[in-house]
């Protein structure tokens, strides 16, 4: 292969000419064609490229602007075991309606038990975003009940989808789920929180996940923990973050009922034993015997004892107290009711029956004939 190469003072035209190695025909000649090439004769007479590659230009319209703006910053999202302020200079996250204070979580195998509501049942909760005009992303989690801000161990949240709900969408961080609602100036910088519900997760996961010993520090009460991450005029990131009250997430029990008793009437000295079949018994319930006045005002009252070894939440053992307040000479109704927890039974009727020394008395009228009977008052 032959090259011939021509350079001139400053700028020479370059020919290459190759030949077909052992060939001496004209024939077989490659020409390429001139490529001009800058270069310098300074004192070695080397050649060098006098000007370097320049990158292209950015586009630009006629007026002169960008095109394309470069691309906000994104911002990292700081781990849900982070605690972060709910306000920052004049920018505040606040809770306008705290939801309901207890709400059934739905279990794995079952269907969806409806998001979290507020406590009036009609309405959702709702939050502000006071101080900053611009789109946002509101993130919902499952919380602790109390002390420093993290996931619950056996409760997460889960996206309840309905006609009227909310847009929102699902996403996991460190292995806790999170809904992320979007909001902005369109809505006043509101958000109400009508797609969120509770899971329960199964006690074998929440083991297999952080360990048995600790698995067995259960607790059924939660909060909802809210969280915006936002950027400065800087582009630099912050996060503000506000917990709601503390939910129960079990079904209370309902109001006690009493629905059958084995007696309706004993002597006043009591000491029997009544049956009473019912429903929503809890542990630590309190039967009580009333006698009310004229003025519906309480004049007497015994708790009847409760027999723990034969107790259920539908029927139990209660040992009738005696009534004491005077000696009888004609029935007397009372109240009984169940008490649990705060919560009362409707009131059912019970007569106690003078004993066996009005009995005496009025066999001995006749012997005493001046003998008065007082009236219990």
């Amino acid at each position: 292969m032959q090259v011939s190469m021509q350079l001139g003072a400053a700028v020479s035209s370059t020919q290459f000419i190759f030949t077909k190695f052992g060939s001496t025909s004209t024939s077989d000649l490659v020409t390429l064609p001139n490529f001009n090439i800058c270069t310098s004769t300074d004192s070695g007479n080397t050649p060098r490229t006098a000007e370097k590659q320049q990158p292209p230009a950015v586009k630009r319209e006629s007026s002169g602007s960008v095109l394309t703006p470069p691309p906000a910053r994104r911002c990292k999202e700081p781990s849900l075991n982070e605690s972060s302020p709910s306000k920052l200079g004049k920018v505040q996250l606040s809770i306008l309606v705290q939801p309901e204070s207890q709400h059934r979580a739905r279990y794995m195998t079952e269907g969806s038990r409806g998001s979290v509501k507020d406590e009036s049942q009609e309405g959702y909760p709702t939050l502000k975003l006071q101080g900053y005009d611009g789109p946002a992303t509101l993130q919902v989690f499952v919380g602790n009940d109390s002390g420093k801000v993290k996931p619950h161990g056996f409760y997460q949240a889960c996206k309840v989808s309905g006609k009227n709900s909310s847009p929102c969408s699902e996403k996991e961080i460190d292995g806790t789920k999170v809904i992320e609602i979007p909001f902005g100036p369109e809505n006043g910088m509101e958000c109400s929180v009508d797609c969120v519900g509770i899971l329960k997760l199964r006690n074998a996961d929440v083991e297999q996940r952080i360990g048995l010993a600790k698995s067995k520090k259960k607790s059924t009460k939660a909060r909802l923990v809210f969280r915006v991450n936002l950027q400065k005029e800087d582009r630099s990131c912050y996060t503000l973050q506000i917990a709601s009250s503390t939910i129960m997430c079990k079904q209370l029990a309902g109001h006690p009922e009493i629905c059958r008793k084995s007696m309706k009437e004993c002597l006043e000295t009591g000491n029997h034993d009544l049956f009473i079949i019912g429903k929503n018994f809890t542990k630590g319930c309190k039967v009580v015997f009333k006698q009310y006045g004229e003025n519906s005002e309480v004049i007497w009252q015994k708790h009847g004892e409760v027999d723990q070894e034969f107790f259920q939440p539908a029927h139990m053992i209660v040992t009738i107290p005696s009534y004491d307040k005077c000696e009888l000479v004609q029935p007397v109704s009372i109240m009984i009711t169940v008490q649990c927890g705060g919560r009362e039974s409707e009131p059912h009727t019970f007569t106690y029956l003078p004993g066996r020394t009005f009995l005496f008395i009025i066999s001995n009228l006749v012997r005493f004939p001046n003998l008065q009977l007082v009236r219990c008052q």
